[in-house]
């Protein structure tokens, strides 16, 4: 009895911090990150063939 009265009240709690907050989104500084780490790979494929040919 005792557990389902904090439960209850721990479930609310939670249902009011989630309505406050809006659902977790992916930040936009995210996709510029992605583009230099798409830059940064032929920076390191070059860096990789110049070792192979020494």
């Amino acid at each position: 009895m005792n557990f389902s009265i904090i439960f209850l009240l721990l479930s609310l709690f939670a249902v009011a911090l989630a309505y406050e907050r809006p659902p977790y989104r992916p930040r936009p500084t995210f996709r510029p990150y992605s583009r230099l780490v798409r830059e940064a790979i032929p920076v390191d494929n070059t860096l990789s063939v110049e070792t192979q040919q020494l």
